[in-house]
């Protein structure tokens, strides 16, 4: 977004926040110098980027039955938090048309600062039976483990398990991960080698009671041209738009920054209690986007049993939008005794079936340490 540059309060406000985002990359050091675990919540990793190749890509896959598919690297754009690599693609169509079906889908690999995040959309691909999951996570190192919550196409909740199983070394790094159903005989393997993303995918099929595997592999990734994809919605040969900040998006912006109220009582808290207050905004902000989007109630692990930011989620439609951070910034923190009161600025994407919205706010957060851990009371719009 354009700040005037007329502004004084404007200007006031970023130069305190450039000044406070310094201040803690000063105090935490750069991002190869730091273990994970410090790492800086606003940054992605540029570890994991390696493995997705960068413009121009197109993939060729060919596997069981005769499947293939084709997709191309669409763009690239960067938030706060990640970097989000967006494909365009399609399925083969054995049926010459016949079946009706539409055979195009759409992928997104999400970087963030421990993991990729794939999210698909399109019922003929191949793929995963979670429209969303991660697919690798740090460190890279045979015999990490992650577990998270996912969700199929009937809505059903369950627990898939990710582990790095093999790394090869041979001729480019190649990581062999599986995923395992806490509930089922499902598991899906994936192979990801470094600058070419997605190289053999296989997963389990069940067929009257039998579970059988299924699988495809890369058969050639072309690394000079973006090929292109038909949207059978526009009847046009233009790859298929994503709502952004340019074009349908439309940003709501102040046309004035409020005048935040300095907050009077406390001290300005210490290094380590800097990192783990913005740790925790990032951290809220991004389950409350996974609660939003997919009913995900893991947010409750980030907020007091008695604030108003339970009632907000209890009230809150999710499953009704899907939204996104495009801007986090803190400002000024205060602890006084165990609560902290933060300032914090965030532009956020709403998309909805009528519109999409770039929202701005300013938040004035209220957070409460309980068992010796920060969490998310209340936030007010200043």
């Amino acid at each position: 977004m354009t700040y005037k540059e007329d502004n004084p309060k404007k200007a006031l406000f970023i130069l305190t926040v450039t000044l406070f985002m310094i201040l803690l990359s000063s105090c935490s050091g750069s991002v190869d110098s730091v273990d994970q675990n410090s790492q800086n919540a606003l940054a992605y990793s540029q570890e994991l980027d390696n493995l997705i190749p960068d413009l121009p890509a197109s993939w060729i896959y060919s596997g069981t039955a005769e499947y293939n598919h084709v997709m191309s690297l669409s763009e690239v754009y960067e938030t706060k938090s990640q970097k989000i690599y967006r494909v365009l693609g399609e399925v083969e169509d054995m049926s010459d048309g016949d079946s009706g079906a539409d055979f195009n889908f759409e992928l997104s690999y999400s970087i963030y600062n421990d993991s990729i995040v794939q999210s698909k959309k399109g019922k003929m691909i191949m793929d995963s039976d979670y429209d969303k999951l991660t697919i690798i996570k740090l460190p890279l190192e045979v015999g990490n483990t992650w577990m998270e919550k996912v969700i199929d196409s009937d809505e059903k909740v369950s627990t898939l398990t990710g582990t790095i199983e093999n790394i090869e070394t041979d001729n480019g790094t190649v990581y062999t991960v599986r995923y395992e159903n806490s509930n089922s005989e499902y598991y899906e393997i994936r192979k990801i080698k470094e600058n070419s993303g997605v190289i053999q995918f296989e997963k389990s099929i069940f067929y009257d009671g039998d579970a059988f595997p299924v699988q495809y592999s890369l058969y050639k990734l072309n690394r000079d041209e973006t090929l292109i994809i038909n949207s059978e919605e526009s009847g046009s040969n233009e790859t298929v738009k994503s709502p952004d900040l340019k074009d349908d998006a439309t940003l709501i912006e102040l046309d004035t920054i409020p005048e935040l109220k300095p907050i009077e009582t406390g001290v300005e808290p210490n290094e380590e209690e800097s990192k783990d207050l913005t740790a925790l905004i990032v951290d809220f902000n991004g389950a409350w986007t996974k609660f939003v989007n997919d009913k995900d109630m893991g947010i409750l692990e980030f907020v007091t049993d008695d604030g108003e930011a339970y009632d907000i989620i209890h009230r809150f439609p999710a499953g009704t939008m899907i939204l996104s951070f495009e801007l986090i910034e803190v400002s000024e923190m205060v602890i006084d005794n165990r609560i902290a009161n933060i300032h914090v600025h965030e532009i956020i994407k709403k998309v909805t079936p009528e519109k999409t919205e770039m929202l701005e706010y300013f938040w004035l957060y209220e957070v409460h340490k309980e068992n010796d851990k920060w969490m998310i009371h209340s936030y007010v719009s200043e």
